[in-house]
C-alpha cells in the first residue's frame, strides 16, 4: 500500500493526468485516474483511464517512484514493471521526481517501449510517450483492469445523469457510488461487474430489509430480472482486512424474510467486537473478462440506477 511521500507523488500525477491523455489523443473531458488498482499478477500505483473514439476504455498503467538516481534503480524498476504491469497493460509509464541521467533514462525507456513522466516543479512533463513493443501478457489481467475502469466510469456517469452531485460520488479502485452508508454502489464481485444498493451497518441493513419486506411484488420483479442479495462481514483493523461472505442468493421474498429474521435477532458474527457488516442487492452487468464498450455499459448501469 502506498504511504507518505510515495502516495503524495501518485496524487500529484493523478491530478495532472490530462497531460498524459493528450499525448495519446484521448478525450480529456471524460477520463478517470484511479490509484492502487489490483489485478491477478500485481498492482498498479496509478491507472489513467481514457476513452478511445469516445467509446472504448483505454487504460494506461503508471508506476510512480520518488527518484531514479542510477542505472541500477532504472533496471530494478523496469524489471518490476515486466513482472507485473506487462500482464495487464499495453501502454506503461514510469514516473519520477528526482532524476539522474535523464537522457540515458529516456533512451532506455524508449528502447523497451515504456513512457516516462517527469515530475518537475509544480507540474509533470511527458518526456517519452509510451509506444508498446508487444501486447498485454494476460487477457485475464487486461480485461479485469479494463472492466474495473469501465464500471467506475459508467457508474459516475449514471449517477450524474440521475441527478446526484459530483461531490457526492465516490470512486476508488474497489468501488464507486454514493459515499453514504445506504447507497448506490458498483464493484467487481466474483466474475462479474455489478451495480446495486449497499447498506453498511446493522441499522441501515434493517432499514433496507424493512423496505424490501413491504414490497413483495417489487421483490419478485427484481428477482425475475436477475437481481441477487448478499450478506458479508469483515474485521476492521486499521482498515478492512478481508471479507467473510455469509451468503449470495437470487433475490426473493423467502430469502429477504430469512435475512430479516437473522438481523432482527441481533446475533451472528457481524456483531462481534471489531467487525462490520454489509448487505447488498445487486445485478450482474457483464463478465469481468469481457471488455464492453461504454455506450452499452452505461445503458445497463442506468437501468439499475433508475
Amino acid at each position: 500500500m502506498l504511504q507518505g511521500e510515495g502516495e503524495r507523488f501518485v496524487d500529484f500525477v493523478c491530478e495532472r493526468a490530462v497531460k498524459v491523455l493528450e499525448r495519446h489523443g484521448l478525450d480529456r473531458d471524460n477520463f478517470l485516474a484511479i490509484k492502487e488498482v489490483r489485478f491477478p499478477h500485481g498492482r498498479a500505483d496509478l491507472v489513467i483511464y481514457g476513452l478511445r473514439n469516445g467509446l472504448y476504455v483505454f487504460p494506461l498503467g503508471v508506476k510512480v517512484k520518488k527518484s531514479i538516481k542510477s542505472g541500477m534503480d532504472l533496471f530494478r524498476y523496469i524489471t518490476q514493471i515486466r513482472e507485473s504491469y506487462e500482464y495487464a497493460f499495453t501502454h506503461i509509464y514510469l514516473a519520477a521526481s528526482e532524476v539522474g541521467g535523464r537522457e540515458f533514462i529516456k533512451e532506455c525507456l524508449e528502447e523497451v517501449g515504456y513512457g516516462f513522466i517527469r515530475i518537475v516543479g509544480g507540474d509533470v512533463e511527458v518526456d517519452v510517450v509510451a509506444q508498446p513493443r508487444r501486447g498485454y501478457r494476460s487477457g485475464r489481467d487486461y480485461c479485469e483492469v479494463a472492466s474495473r475502469g469501465l464500471l467506475m466510469m459508467v457508474t459516475r456517469r449514471a449517477l450524474i445523469n440521475f441527478g446526484f452531485r459530483v461531490e457526492d460520488i465516490y470512486v476508488s479502485s474497489v468501488w464507486a457510488g454514493l459515499n453514504w452508508s445506504l447507497n448506490y454502489c458498483a464493484f467487481l464481485r466474483g466474475n462479474y461487474a455489478v451495480f446495486g444498493v449497499y447498506a453498511l451497518g446493522l441499522e441501515n441493513i434493517r432499514r433496507l430489509l424493512g423496505f424490501l419486506m413491504c414490497e413483495g411484488a417489487l421483490l419478485e420483479e427484481l428477482g425475475g430480472a436477475g437481481y441477487r442479495v448478499f450478506l458479508e462481514s469483515y474485521p476492521v483493523v486499521r482498515g478492512v482486512e478481508g471479507y467473510v461472505y455469509s451468503f449470495d442468493e437470487p433475490l426473493s421474498v423467502d430469502v429477504v424474510r430469512c435475512v430479516g429474521d437473522v438481523m432482527g435477532g441481533g446475533g451472528g458474527l457481524a456483531l462481534a467486537e471489531g467487525w462490520g457488516v454489509g448487505l447488498g442487492v445487486y445485478k450482474r452487468l457483464w463478465g469481468r473478462q469481457f471488455c464492453a464498450n461504454i455506450s452499452n455499459s452505461s445503458e445497463k448501469c442506468g437501468e439499475c440506477a433508475g
